[in-house]
């Protein structure tokens, strides 16, 4: 098996992790092996929560502010509704 590295794209290792799970779930391997592809899961799976937390913080949404100037503001969390609240949304 082919180890997912932090070189390689999300994209690549998102589609590598759910491979992973699919063997697990076929569950025709012996216990050893795995264990072994278990803990790969793991591991890139956090790497991927971590590079998706540091993606999420560099988002930004283009605003009209009071003063009718654009601006750029941080995304802050997304509304029941799906669509992204900026800071203001949130008092």
């Amino acid at each position: 098996m082919e180890k997912a590295g932090k070189n390689k794209p999300f994209r690549e290792r998102m589609d590598a992790l759910s491979g992973l799970v699919e063997e697990l779930e076929r569950g025709d391997l012996d216990l050893e092996a795995a264990i072994t592809r278990f803990e790969a899961g793991k591991k890139l799976h956090q790497e991927l929560l971590q590079e998706l937390a540091a993606y999420e913080r560099r988002l930004e949404r283009l605003v009209e502010g009071a003063d009718g100037e654009d601006r750029l503001e941080p995304i802050v969390e997304d509304d029941e509704e799906g669509r992204a609240a900026g800071p203001d949304a949130l008092g």
